[in-house]
């Protein structure tokens, strides 16, 4: 997802995204990379827009519109979809790329 950094938050059209630590990013487009795995859907946070639910066996693939960029999150076959969706990023998941280089978080 393309974002601008101030300090430890990226900025992702009007969402704020509070990061693990502040990045270096130094030079070139800067970019905030997560896996599905680590996108948290339900009731709180950045509102989105659901596209596609794909049923995958033990898993589901949530497809979603998020400030106007694709996200995916995975949940597991029983959860629920909510009516009005919401994501969070786990931290621990969160990576920051400039130029197409991942940065160190800083303290």
């Amino acid at each position: 997802l393309p974002v601008a950094l101030e300090g430890r938050t990226a900025l992702l059209g009007s969402q704020r995204i509070e990061l693990p630590g502040a990045p270096k990013a130094e030079a070139g487009p800067v970019e905030l990379g997560i896996r599905p795995e680590y996108v948290r859907l339900g009731r709180e946070g950045m509102a989105v827009s659901v596209s596609k639910v794909e049923d995958v066996g033990r898993h589901k693939v949530v497809r979603a519109n998020l400030e106007g960029k694709e996200i995916a999150a995975v949940i597991g076959e029983d959860d629920e979809v909510p009516t009005e969706p919401r994501v969070r990023f786990d931290p621990a998941g969160i990576n920051i790329y400039a130029d197409s280089w991942r940065v160190e978080m800083g303290a």
